[in-house]
């Protein structure tokens, strides 16, 4: 009974510490995919599109955004979002990973883009880029994988520790 409960203790002990330390949360990260650093668009419209790492939108927090320092809106899911009727000239655009109090994390999880629209076409001959977002679901599957991955080693582990084990008793 006394190597059950030391086999079933040592594989608690060894898939949390090998969960814990092969899986630890690496800090969350933003891309600002669209529109670019300095770009011209043409007309009132612009496709705002980013890109998270490490983050789940909705599960883990939220990502805010702010155009020229207006009043922001609050990003839920991870896709593409037109941002329209906006006025000729410079703008600033300014995005931000919160959590689900929507409260700032610390440090701070913010990229900021300046961009110019631009109502003529004789200005400039820019390409206005649309992009669509890259979908989070392979990453969450590649996690599953290595969760039971390691869970699997854990008890492969444990199995040579109780044979060591045994060995050790018996020899």
């Amino acid at each position: 009974m006394k190597k059950v409960l030391f086999l079933f203790l040592l594989f608690l002990i060894t898939n949390y510490s090998i969960t814990n330390c092969c899986l630890a949360q690496q800090e969350p990260s933003l891309t600002i995919v669209s529109p670019q650093e300095n770009q011209k668009v043409f007309g009132n419209k612009v496709i705002f599109s980013f890109f998270v790492s490490d983050f789940i939108l909705n599960i883990d927090g939220y990502l805010q955004v702010s155009l020229n320092g207006n009043k922001p809106f609050i990003i839920k899911e991870q896709r593409d979002f037109p941002l329209t009727n906006i006025a000729e000239g410079k703008h600033v655009l300014s995005a931000e990973l919160i959590n689900k109090k929507r409260q700032s994390f610390l440090p701070i999880i913010e990229k900021e883009v300046v961009f110019e629209t631009v109502f003529s076409k004789k200005e400039s001959s820019a390409i206005n880029l649309e992009i669509s977002p890259v979908k989070t679901e392979k990453t969450i599957k590649e996690k599953v994988f290595l969760i039971a991955l390691l869970s699997i080693g854990g008890a492969i582990l444990i199995a040579l520790a109780f044979k060591f084990y045994v060995n050790t008793k018996t020899g």
